[in-house]
């Protein structure tokens, strides 16, 4: 017997018919797709796995599937964390080098 191949569409129906089941809404596989990558991507994954994950040849496809999933305050207490890490990463690193600095040279 030969396999018997799957049109997109025909794919497409299984989770609408699993939402419509379930009394969910109903959203395009698109849509899912768009949600999945956003959300991967709220989540820190890396944009280059993120393309392996939705099987995309360029980046930028990638891109234009990702979103902000976050709500407003979630993206700007996300933002601030970041930044108080590089803040911080910076301070060590200058406080590193103020102590090198000032230390006495190292006789071999």
């Amino acid at each position: 017997m030969g396999r018997k191949k799957f049109a997109a569409n025909r794919i497409a129906v299984i989770p609408r018919m699993f939402a419509r089941y379930e009394g969910m809404a109903v959203k395009s596989s698109h849509k899912m797709h768009k949600t999945y990558a956003g959300n991967l991507n709220a989540s820190g994954v890396p944009l280059d796995c993120i393309r392996k994950m939705l099987g995309h040849d360029n980046l930028n496809t990638t891109l234009d599937y990702i979103y902000n999933p976050l709500t407003e305050s979630q993206t700007y207490n996300l933002m601030s964390k970041a930044l108080q890490q590089d803040i911080c990463t910076i301070y060590s690193c200058l406080q590193d080098f103020r102590h090198t600095k000032t230390a006495e040279p190292h006789i071999l």
